[in-house]
């Protein structure tokens, strides 16, 4: 279970790329599931994430499920390369930190593949790709990438950024399947906004208290994931 949630985690964390060739706006994903255990991870999983990009700056927010009442999204500064994830019940900022480039990390055991298979997805002209541990095969990731939005992706941010599997994806992430231990968790992008963004939306609320993050958090904060 500790697996997929990581996984799936991830997925949410797909906004680490930003958008440049002067993309401004919103992004509305739905999110499902299917499987053995989505009855029991549906009470935990977002129903839906919305994703708004300016410039270099990123704000992703999550709706429903409990995940949303405890981080209700994150903000992501591509110009100090630095990440953040809201907690409103706590008034916590929990930054994820940088690891020192050349870093070992779990990152080196994925292996993206890029396939010949493409669609449509809100209009935009997507090709898949599929993501798998080289060591394990726990689990498997497909992701539909769209060139029609130029990307720049973090760097250093540490395993469970989208950094972890967009290396080697050409494009944005307009839907990420994950597929383990019989259950699937889907995030596709269902409308795609160009509209102004205000820069309100990338600041932390004065109110909250910056920390590192800590996932042994999350054994405490969401029991029902076996985390």
């Amino acid at each position: 279970m500790r697996r997929i949630f990581t996984l799936a985690f991830t997925l949410f964390m797909g906004g680490a790329v930003l958008a440049q060739g002067g993309f401004e706006g919103t992004m509305e994903y739905k999110v499902s599931l299917d499987g053995e255990k989505a009855e029991e991870l549906s009470k935990v999983f977002p129903q839906s994430v919305t994703i708004k990009i300016k410039d270099k700056k990123m704000l992703g927010k999550n709706t429903g499920g409990d995940i949303s009442k405890m981080f209700s999204g994150f903000i992501f500064n591509g110009e100090s390369n630095s990440m953040f994830l809201l907690s409103p019940g706590l008034k916590m900022a929990m930054e994820i930190q940088s690891v020192p480039a050349g870093t070992a990390s779990s990152a080196s055991n994925i292996e993206v593949k890029k396939t010949t298979e493409t669609t449509k997805i809100a209009g935009h002209e997507c090709t898949k790709y599929i993501v798998e541990e080289q060591e394990g095969k726990r689990g498997k990731v497909e992701i539909w990438a769209t060139e029609d939005f130029s990307v720049e992706k973090p760097k250093n941010l540490g395993n469970i950024t989208g950094n972890m599997f967009l290396q080697g994806i050409d494009g944005f992430p307009l839907k990420v399947v994950t597929s383990q231990e019989g259950t699937e968790i889907k995030m596709e992008v269902h409308e795609v906004r160009k509209e102004s963004v205000l820069e309100e939306n990338f600041k932390i609320p004065e109110e909250y208290r910056v920390q590192p993050m800590d996932f042994s958090l999350l054994s405490t904060m969401l029991p029902g994931l076996g985390y």
